[in-house]
């Protein structure tokens, strides 16, 4: 946890219609963080998912979607000028490194100048040295990463990236809490996707819904296995 994550779900408070716990106080206190934070009434989405109505699950999915939406709408902020974050930096909302456990060697990322910078530091590219290209060539799909990843990116998005069921509180039909800001920030526009159907490998039944929410992208989904797989995490087959 990091005291950026409050500053986080204030800015979403102020500037989105997104329900989020209301931060009382934030601070650190012998190296370790400690956000006071409203109590949500809600629970999990996925307590009793199966059991729900088409029509209850459509309407908890739309909100969502429209949460999602309102993220991806908001521009990234002009950086203040000792911060490397801003327009078209890869960065956390105070621009920033992203923090996310789930990448490879640290969970601490960045900030990147742009999003090619960001995919080259996931695959670890030493791309000055020409046995880089002629190595990974020997197995195709690692040159299909490489070409999806080297393609012209629009502007990153504002992105929760850790859209997991258990982050989804809700009451009845009404979504009363987006939880697990900690991996928010500015990311390529297929991150929240990939983010989400990743969030939790178990979770096969939230994957399955994950597209309803978010703007579904295969061929981002299938280079971030093999990157997973060849580059960090456990590799599963597409």
């Amino acid at each position: 946890m990091r005291l950026t994550e409050a500053h986080t779900m204030r800015f979403i408070a102020e500037n989105t219609t997104i329900p989020v716990p209301k931060v009382y106080a934030a601070f650190e206190h012998n190296d370790q963080v400690y956000i006071v934070m409203e109590r949500t009434k809600g629970k999990p989405v996925s307590h009793g998912w199966l059991q729900r109505s088409a029509a209850s699950k459509t309407e908890i999915l739309s909100q969502l979607k429209t949460m999602v939406d309102q993220l991806r709408a908001i521009p990234a902020p002009a950086p203040p000028p000792e911060s490397r974050g801003g327009p078209g930096r890869v960065c956390d909302i105070l621009g920033g490194p992203i923090s996310d456990d789930r990448l490879p060697d640290t969970h601490l990322w960045g900030p990147f100048a742009s999003i090619d910078a960001f995919h080259r530091a996931l695959r670890s590219a030493d791309e000055t040295d020409p046995l880089y290209d002629a190595g990974t060539a020997r197995v195709p799909w690692i040159s299909e990463m490489m070409a999806f990843q080297r393609a012209e990116w629009p502007e990153p998005v504002l992105t929760h990236g850790r859209l997991a069921a258990r982050a989804v509180r809700v009451r009845g039909d009404e979504v009363v809490a987006l939880l697990d800001w900690e991996s928010a920030g500015w990311m390529p526009p297929y991150w929240e996707y990939t983010s989400a159907w990743h969030a939790n490998p178990t979770d096969r039944v939230w994957r399955e819904e994950v597209g309803r929410f978010v703007t579904p992208w295969p061929d981002a989904l299938a280079m971030e296995i093999v990157r997973r797989g060849y580059f960090g995490g456990v590799y599963e087959r597409f």
